[in-house]
């Protein structure tokens, strides 16, 4: 290993002093293991009541093996909360501003356009191609039927 390195920094060097530019290679990346996949259902302003409202989001992806499913939490609609421009999404620790950040509310107003969220971080392309296709998220809220969220692109967090 050593006489290796020590020919390589003698190759460059040698390269350097006739006046070449160096490019610098790095060693070909892992595939994988950076993307996520977004499951979401969106709810229109309007949708929540104001009182207190349950909800329990579920993940169930067979062929990854992989199971989720978070205690049911508890929503605050309240008229006199801000209205926010953007969506409000629910999280499975409660209702937060932004679909990958925890949860940074208490209560939402009733006019407020909200989301439920699930996101499947640290997959690998191939893990996040096929939770795409094999995972089955869901949103259950005040005893309703469960609904399904809809499963997005992989990307990059």
């Amino acid at each position: 290993m050593r006489r290796v390195v020590v020919r390589v920094v003698g190759a460059a060097l040698l390269v350097a002093a006739c006046g070449t530019p160096l490019t610098v290679v790095e060693p070909p990346a892992e595939p994988g293991g950076t993307l996520a996949v977004q499951f979401t259902r969106e709810f229109e302003p309007g949708h929540w009541t104001p009182g207190r409202h349950a909800y329990r989001l579920a993940l169930r992806c067979p062929q990854l093996r992989t199971t989720i499913e978070p205690t049911v939490l508890r929503l605050e609609v309240d008229p006199s909360q801000r209205l926010f421009e953007d969506r409000v999404w629910l999280r499975f620790d409660g209702p937060s501003t932004s679909p990958m950040s925890p949860s940074n509310l208490a209560a939402v107003n009733p006019g407020q356009a909200t989301g439920a969220v699930m996101t499947l971080v640290g997959l690998t392309r191939t893990d996040a191609q096929l939770a795409v296709t094999d995972c089955m998220a869901t949103v259950v809220y005040d005893g309703k039927d469960p609904e399904e969220l809809v499963a997005g692109e992989p990307f990059t967090p």
